[in-house]
């Protein structure tokens, strides 16, 4: 899956959960299940040149404006006013649901891309390898 699917739901998860303990997984789980879904998507192995590495930084920023957007008319639309700390405290569960959205093939980068194997990264890849769809 791009990286902007994933980026949109893990904002409206973090949007919509308030327990940071929920939101980890549920980000993490709903990658997996997009991921199962079929769909297009980089091959980690052409990212070589800088014009693929522009495509995914059009897909990351892309999404990221996205999600802005889809946040701020949610909260328009379901009045939601958020002030100071308030504000500050759901804009970070927002991106936690983000981080946590697309950790898997950061992960999954580091692993195939540029041979980073620490011991816990290697079942954690062959198991987002296995749920992805082929």
């Amino acid at each position: 899956m791009i990286l902007s699917c994933h980026i949109v739901a893990g904002s409206l998860i973090g949007e919509h959960i308030d327990n940071p303990l929920i939101i980890v997984p549920v980000s993490i789980i709903s990658h997996l299940i997009m991921d199962a879904i079929p769909h297009w998507d980089y091959i980690i192995f052409q990212l070589s040149t800088y014009q693929e590495w522009i495509k995914v930084g059009v897909d990351i920023g892309g999404g990221l404006l996205a999600a802005y957007l889809i946040i701020i008319f949610l909260r328009r639309k379901l009045k939601r006013q958020y002030s100071g700390k308030q504000l500050t405290v759901k804009n970070i569960k927002v991106l936690l649901g983000i981080f946590f959205a697309v950790i898997l093939d950061g992960i999954t980068v580091l692993y195939m891309k540029w041979n980073f194997i620490p011991a816990i990264i290697t079942p954690i890849t062959k198991f987002h390898q296995w749920v992805h769809f082929k």
